[in-house]
């Protein structure tokens, strides 16, 4: 049987007072990528509430893991070294990060995602004081096993779905950050276990978010 369609089922669903918690889950080999937009933080806060900088802008250097291990778990659940430095600016308190990391699944249960971001401000020595953390939360079609009359191809998501805003621990009415994500079915070849950037760590200047 071919890796790509490989999986094992576990269903169940979990009423919560806000809403359902998808527990469905499918096993087999699956890529998550995950696309940041935009960071909004026009007056330049940190999570404490005070300024990045009185007299300039923020320095943001942005963290960022795909967590499907625990993705519902509150902060912190990571450590420095399971995350990877994406972006780093120098005076932006607000841009376009449009930069994209993947992680792999590798025979493992792909269910509830969450792509855990950390922005911190460098200052000019050397010290990181934290902006924001943020959660972006989804939860795969692909995952559904309760869904009936879909092909695994139909619930594959091969183009990135629509923006949506990922949820801010800290300041939510200040800051703002925007998301989206693809899942899809790969074959066990194609298969790696770390979180990692589609492209390097680079200094942005000015991008835009690609289609």
């Amino acid at each position: 049987m071919s890796s790509l369609f490989y999986f094992a089922i576990l269903a169940g669903v979990i009423s919560t007072g806000r809403a359902a918690i998808q527990t469905t889950s499918v096993s087999g080999f699956y890529r998550i990528e995950v696309q940041l937009g935009h960071l909004e933080n026009t007056l330049g806060y940190q999570a404490n509430g005070q300024f990045c900088d009185e007299m300039t802008a923020c320095d943001p250097v942005i963290y960022t893991s795909i967590d499907v291990e625990k993705p519902l778990a509150p902060w912190p659940t990571k450590t420095p070294t399971d995350q990877i430095m994406l972006t780093w600016r120098r005076n932006t308190n607000s841009y376009e990060i449009n930069q994209t990391i993947y992680k792999d699944i590798c025979g493992g249960g792909l269910s509830n995602v969450n792509a855990r971001i950390e922005v911190m401000d460098e200052d000019f020595l050397g010290k990181y004081d934290l902006i924001e953390q943020f959660e972006c939360k989804f939860f795969p079609p692909i995952a559904d096993t309760t869904a009936t009359g879909d092909s695994l191809q139909e619930l594959s998501y091969r183009e990135f779905t629509p923006l949506s805003e990922c949820q801010a621990k800290h300041q939510p009415t200040k800051l703002r950050l925007f998301f989206r994500w693809r899942v899809y079915p790969i074959d066990m070849a194609e298969c790696g276990t770390d979180p990692k950037p589609i492209a390097n760590v680079v200094l942005v200047d000015r991008q835009t978010l690609a289609p």
